[in-house]
């Protein structure tokens, strides 16, 4: 098995999120995850598949797919 860098790109809009959740249990590789302490959304690039299901959960369309 031979891994290959994505051919396009995520994006998280910090500034857009509102740390609602919805996003957070739709990401399969929890490249989106919850600090209950905090109660923000965080993003982990290098965990993010750009399986784009956090794209239509979002309502304040802070994920974008850059091709």
């Amino acid at each position: 098995m031979e891994i290959q860098p994505l051919a396009q790109d995520v994006r998280w809009h910090e500034e857009r999120c509102v740390h609602c959740t919805a996003c957070v249990s739709v990401c399969p590789p929890k490249a989106l995850e919850l600090d209950r302490a905090k109660m923000e959304v965080s993003f982990k690039k290098d965990k993010c598949i750009a399986c784009e299901l956090c794209l239509p959960v979002c309502p304040y369309q802070a994920m974008e797919i850059l091709f």
